[in-house]
């Protein structure tokens, strides 16, 4: 069920001890490059800080797309706020999907962003649709967040369903 290329994540797990034995003066240069010809890797993973760069970026980016789209169809009523909240969340979730299968994104940023914002769009339009109580969001937050950590192996997500968890 998980969204990734299942070949690809062991690959992934290959490399990083091949970097590791590396690192510590077990294998050669050549080795480690005759290994990681076997091992191919398709995925997009940056370096920590590209990461929170598009992470803030792709953040800006839906605001920006939600406030333009606010402005446009919003009569004033917070009805249409939900809505339109829900519908970015979803929006969100199809765009996280496409990126995942077709731009290979893995621990990208842009997915983490897209992952985040979908969950908090869903639950903020369900809120304003009606108050609902806080066990009520408590669980929604959860079910969201757990299956961002099924599907995506996220932990930012992971950290989110048990804080909900325990609230």
């Amino acid at each position: 069920m998980i969204a990734y290329n299942p070949a690809w994540l062991d690959n992934n797990e290959i490399a990083e001890q091949l970097e590791n034995a590396f690192a510590d003066g077990d294998i050669t240069v050549q080795e480690k490059e005759e290994a990681l010809k076997q091992y191919p890797n398709g995925f997009y993973t940056p370096n920590i800080f590209i990461r929170a760069g598009l992470f803030v970026l792709t953040v800006v980016i839906v605001f920006f797309t939600y406030g333009l789209f606010a402005l446009i169809s919003i009569q004033g009523s917070e009805n249409a706020m939900g809505g339109l909240s829900v519908f970015f969340g979803v929006a969100c979730y199809i765009t996280l999907e496409l990126m995942v299968r077709t731009k290979f994104h893995y621990c990208s940023g842009v997915d983490d962003a897209l992952l985040v914002m979908g969950a908090v769009c869903i639950v903020g339009g369900a809120n304003a649709f009606s108050s609902l109580p806080s066990l009520v969001n408590a669980l929604m937050i959860f079910v969201f967040a757990l299956y961002g950590v099924i599907r995506f192996a996220d932990r930012l997500m992971m950290i989110a369903a048990v804080i909900a968890l325990l609230a």
